[in-house]
């Protein structure tokens, strides 16, 4: 059974305890910090979070921090419960999580004129979830603490 909750520290904890290595490493890449470190930061800074709980479990948490005036960030952080829903291969699965985030994501695309952030050029998942919700990727280039590649996502209305 999948629900949604409000972000609770608890779920951070969960997250970080099992999370994705492609999340882990682009959170470290982007700003040089323990991913646990990351997930509680981005939690302080962001004007809404949601924990994606499956079976009971908290697989990962949706968020969304402002930028200036009317222009926001979104980011998702994972834990491995979540790969197989990030696989097109695993159709019910793939379906139900690609249903939730067009619910999320549409939710904050009516609260923001713009939505963007970074995402690590290796998190090919990732990447492919957001062309999915109809984000532009851009070229990637050299970003972050590491200038590791990361591609810009961008959605605007």
């Amino acid at each position: 059974m999948d629900e949604l909750r409000e972000t609770t520290s608890e779920h951070l904890d969960a997250i970080a305890a099992n999370a994705r290595k492609c999340d882990v490493f682009e959170c470290y890449f982007l700003n040089g910090k323990p991913f646990n470190e990351t997930l509680q930061d981005a939690l302080r800074v962001s004007r809404s979070t949601t924990t994606w709980m499956h079976n009971g479990k908290p697989a990962a948490v949706y968020g969304v921090s402002l930028i200036k005036g009317e222009k926001a960030s979104p980011w998702l952080l994972g834990s491995k419960l979540m790969d197989s829903f990030l696989e097109p291969g695993s159709i019910r699965n793939h379906t139900r999580f690609m249903k939730q985030s067009r619910w999320i994501i549409g939710g904050w695309q009516q609260m923001y004129e713009s939505l963007e952030n970074y995402v690590w050029k290796e998190n090919e998942k990732a990447v492919e979830w957001l062309r999915a919700l109809g984000f532009e990727i851009h070229s990637a280039k050299p970003f972050g603490k590491f200038r590791e590649p990361f591609h810009k996502f961008t959605w605007s209305q």
